[in-house]
């Protein structure tokens, strides 16, 4: 999945591995995004991971691991002039 909130990248970008059990029916976790990105997020990518889709087949996606990816925004003072 990828969320694309804003074309205004160059900020740092903040990487998440998390498990997934039970086929993802465990409850879903809140995700603090400002406390990631202080200066909004630019874009949000969520994708499995190559040790995430070899863990699926001998566990029969009852364990999975997926990485997020975060694009923050950069500082305002670190924005090129107009």
């Amino acid at each position: 999945m990828r969320f694309e909130l804003s074309r205004d990248r160059g900020g740092p970008v903040v990487v998440e591995h998390q498990s997934f059990f039970f086929w993802g029916l465990v409850p879903t976790r809140r995700v603090d995004v400002i406390a990631k990105c202080p200066f909004g997020v630019a874009a949000i990518v969520e994708r499995t991971d190559i040790a995430g889709a070899a863990s699926w087949i001998p566990t029969f996606g009852l364990w999975k691991r997926r990485t997020t990816t975060f694009y923050c925004r950069p500082a305002p003072s670190a924005k090129a002039p107009p």
